[in-house]
């Protein structure tokens, strides 16, 4: 079952943890500790929208058009 957990998140003004992380989706900060890793805005996109389509299997080419809104990207992308 999919589930929404970024808008869960948001309604109430909640934190997800992420393996050893937390993420703030209101300030959009990515902690480990006590220390903000800073992310590029892309990779918040990418990150927002995993956790928007969490249970739900995703293909690299949804991923990329959805982020990059192009086909005619590289799927090298997603690994780097």
């Amino acid at each position: 079952m999919m589930r929404n957990i970024l808008e869960e998140a948001k309604e109430v003004g909640g934190l997800i943890k992420i393996g050893g992380m937390t993420y703030n989706p209101q300030k959009k900060h990515l902690r480990h500790n006590d220390e903000i890793i800073d992310l590029e805005p892309r990779t918040i996109e990418l990150l927002e929208f995993l956790l928007t389509h969490v249970g739900e299997p995703l293909s690299s080419n949804a991923i990329i058009q959805e982020i990059w809104h192009s086909d005619y990207i590289s799927k090298n992308v997603l690994t780097n």
